[in-house]
């Protein structure tokens, strides 16, 4: 098997596990209190992108290999691999120089060398199975925080409001104009007008569901100004591939706010997993590809995150999610003058 083999086994294998028990599935786990956010080096704190967000969970990870530098500078407290730990994935993936058969380096008509990319996994180790002498597991460098009741409602309004400003923001900077809606649950991004259209959130049954729902249509929004697709909905390239970018993307979206997955009775869709791992089998490349043009879409849209917006903005963004009535979000922007 080639790395793209061994990726989309994995994430395929994910989806036939989801069907078979009925846990309910994600391309990318969503935020949890009390846990890690995202996948990180434990070593650095450094955050694993692309197609990685979809093959590790939300922990801190570490190599054989520097466990093994570890003891060597420091065998008076060595580190060991705890016994049966499972192991996981990451991808490194990058371009290299073309060379001849000569082994000179091939260059375009502007003198530029000619490079083609490659892709590589490694193998990681949760630093929960990374053991010291005294067979406790190293400490976690991201300590946990831990909410009250209240606390949580609060941290939802505040992400809530992030988010909408986030939203505000991107759509201003790049001409999209935000339709309400004050019935039904549907989200659409229309490229040949540039209009995305929004349901309030009371519309829906959980928060997670509506974050989702605009994410998604956010990441299709970014297909013009990256050029996955054109300017009419005839143009579009490969549907199922463009609905691939903003399924994984939205999940990565939402992955930024401390926004639970709240939903009730969560079931999976059958169909949805079947369709996908048909997908995924019949092109081992598609979910990697996937992977990256969805973190390029979500860098686009979150550099817009925190930038300091002023009141009116803030109540800008509180109208793409609630009635302007909602007498709790308005209370909390007018704390936040």
């Amino acid at each position: 098997m080639n790395v793209y083999d061994v990726i989309t086994d994995r994430i395929v294998k994910r989806l036939e596990e989801a069907e078979r028990t009925g846990t309910v599935f994600h391309w990318i786990k969503p935020f949890a209190l009390g846990v890690v956010a995202y996948p990180g080096c434990y070593e650095t704190g450094e955050r694993y992108n692309g197609i990685n967000r979809l093959l590790l969970e939300p922990d801190e990870y570490t190599t054989f290999a520097k466990t093994q530098l570890h003891n060597q500078k420091h065998p008076e407290n060595p580190l060991f691999i705890r016994k049966g730990a499972k192991s996981a994935i990451a991808v490194y993936y990058n371009y290299k120089e073309m060379k001849d058969k000569d082994g000179n380096v091939l260059c375009n008509k502007k003198g530029n060398p000619l490079k083609k990319p490659y892709i590589r996994y490694y193998t990681l180790f949760s630093r929960q199975d990374v053991l010291n002498k005294d067979g406790e597991n190293i400490p976690s460098k991201f300590p946990i925080q831990k909410f009250s009741h209240d606390e949580t409602t609060q941290l939802t309004h505040s992400e809530l409001l992030r988010f909408g400003s986030m939203v505000n923001a991107y759509c201003r900077q790049n001409g999209i104009e935000l339709q309400f809606i004050n019935d039904g649950t549907k989200c659409y991004y229309s490229p040949s007008e540039n209009v995305i259209r929004v349901p309030i959130i009371s519309n829906f049954n959980s928060t997670y569901e509506y974050l989702s729902a605009v994410s998604h249509e956010l990441c299709h929004a970014t297909g013009i100004q990256l050029g996955r697709f054109g300017t009419s909905p005839q143009s579009f390239e490969q549907y199922s591939f463009e609905e691939l970018v903003a399924e994984i993307g939205a999940e990565m979206m939402v992955s930024n706010f401390q926004i639970e997955d709240d939903r009730q009775n969560k079931e999976n869709d059958i169909a949805y997993l079947q369709s996908w791992a048909k997908v995924l089998k019949g092109n081992t490349k598609e979910i990697v590809m996937a992977a990256q043009k969805a973190q390029k879409a979500v860098e686009c849209i979150t550099q817009f995150l925190d930038k300091g917006e002023t009141l009116d903005d803030k109540i800008a963004a509180v109208s793409l999610m609630i009635n302007l009535t909602d007498k709790n979000m308005l209370d909390y922007v007018e704390e936040e003058r």
